[in-house]
């Protein structure tokens, strides 16, 4: 699932492993402040080479870090 064309983390089931900040291929995803918190720092509501071509950090929508997560935390 996504908000505005931006991955979200499903905060009931996220374990903080990591996985999905280690294959975003745009490094979006981080920890916040709080344990067992991501979130993805990107508002574009477009996917792949149009955000590319309008943002050099933008989400891209590959969908990697959903399939990286053990938990099914991320969408």
């Amino acid at each position: 699932k996504l908000i505005d064309g931006v991955a979200i983390i499903d905060e009931e089931k996220c374990v903080l492993c990591g996985k999905c900040m280690d294959v975003c291929p745009k490094g979006l995803i981080t920890e916040k402040p709080v344990k067992n918190k991501v979130f993805v720092s990107c508002n574009s509501k477009d996917f792949g080479k149009t955000v590319k071509d309008k943002c050099s950090v933008g989400c891209i929508g590959c969908g990697i870090c959903a399939k990286s997560c053990p938990f099914d935390a991320i969408h």
